[in-house]
Order: C-alpha cells, then structure tokens, then sequence
C-alpha cells in the first residue's frame, strides 16, 4: 500500500522541509500541500490522505482546528503536528493527533514517524481485508473503503465502473470508491443478475432501463433510479441475450 501524505504549513520553506524528509522513503507519496486551514480542507476532500503533516499556527484557522474537521471528513486519518508551538501538545492529542514535533523539524523524527504510520496502516489493511473476506454474504457485499468497511445491499448495485486503480460501486442512493479490482469484486458476488458488459463495466441486469446505439458498434446502457450510464461491447452485445 501507498501512503497519501498531505502537507499543510502556511510557510513554503517549512513545507519544503517536510517534503524533503520524506523524500526516498517507499510507499509514501506526497499528494498535496497547502497554505492554509481552508486551502488544507479542500486538497484533504479533494485526495483523501491517509496523513496530514500540520502546523498549529496559520493566518485563517488554527491547525488544532483544522484536526477537528479533518476528524470528521476522514475519521481514519493520521494527524501529525510539526510546530514551532510546544504549548498546544495537549490540545493536538486531544483531538487524536499521532505525533507532535516541535520545530526545528528533526528529520529522522518525521521520517520515522511516518515509517511507524505505514507500519501500523499496514497491518490494519490486512485485518479490514480479512473482515471483509468473512463478512461478505450472497445478499450484502462487503468492501474496503478507505480504512473502512462497507456494507451494500446487492439488490441495490446498479453497476460497477473501472476508474483508473479503483473501482466505483453506483447503488440506488449512493456511489462508494474501493482499490479492490472490478475483476475480484465480481468473482465475489457471483449472481446472475450481474454481467460483465464491458472491460470496464459490470452491470445489474434487473436494472438495466433501456439500451441506445452509441459509437464503434458499442452501446450505451441506461438504468433505472440513476443518471449513471455504462458501456455494452460489441462482443458482450452478442452474449446478453443469452443470460438476460
């Protein structure tokens, strides 16, 4: 696994640093930096880090109070202060902070900071995998999201997408982002109401509103209780009707 690093300090000399002892270490990949409290609250909903290196002192919202809504949009991520503000170590790990460093940044404190953090994320992805292996049933399916664990009814799938290294799950009423392939997903839930439409797609076919022509023999599908179309192949148009 990779772990999402976002760097949040409103001085760029200060956020260079931190970039720089992290440089080298593998499985840790700087996502995003940013200036401010606010600007931070973008980036983090914008890349879902696992961890948020913070200062406490920044011009429009404290980090103390950046750490409380972080808390709440990614309750799983790690919180790590550097500041050149040792008062305010209480308050940090009042709101769950992992460490806090005090400036001058130690380097071989934060790389091992974070080396501990992948550590620990480490064998906590194997756990969650391992739940969602015995949790899963014929009639719920049980995915990773994030450092959690979803349940989603399998009635309510309207298809699945390949998106890049994720796969994204379109229920009735929501859509829910895992790193497990669309291949494994679908070995797991082996029903026939779904069908592999497309390298790209699987789709319910109980679902399945209407059917359109589209572009280079392929078809456009539309369903029922969402705006979320999906893609029908040439070959996989020959094969449908046998299973539908």
């Amino acid at each position: 696994m990779v772990l999402k690093v976002l760097i949040v300090d409103d001085n760029p000399g200060a956020r260079a640093l931190v970039r720089s002892c992290l440089e080298g270490l593998e499985g840790i990949e700087v996502v995003a930096e940013a200036a401010s409290g606010e600007e931070a609250l973008v980036q983090a909903g914008a890349h879902v880090p696992d961890v948020v290196i913070l200062d406490v002192d920044m011009p429009d919202m404290g980090g103390i109070e950046v750490a409380r809504h972080l808390n709440e949009l990614l309750p799983s991520v790690y919180l790590v202060f550097v500041t050149a503000y040792p008062e305010y170590a209480l308050e940090a790990f009042e709101v769950y902070s992992y460490d806090y460093i005090v400036k001058p940044i130690d380097e071989d404190r934060v790389r091992k900071t974070l080396l501990r953090i992948k550590q620990r994320a480490r064998a906590e992805d194997r756990e969650i995998n391992e739940l969602v292996r015995v949790l899963n049933r014929p009639n719920r399916l049980s995915i990773k999201n994030g450092h959690e664990i979803v349940f989603i009814e399998v009635e309510k799938i309207v298809c699945m997408e390949k998106d890049k290294k994720k796969t994204v799950i379109y229920t009735v009423d929501n859509k829910y982002y895992t790193n497990e392939p669309l291949t494994s997903i679908e070995r797991r839930l082996n029903n026939q109401s779904f069908f592999r439409s497309h390298k790209s797609y699987v789709i319910n076919l109980q679902m399945i509103e209407r059917i359109i022509p589209w572009t280079n023999g392929t078809y456009l599908v539309k369903f029922r209780y969402t705006n979320n179309d999906a893609l029908l192949s040439r070959a996989q148009a020959k094969v449908l009707p046998e299973v539908f």
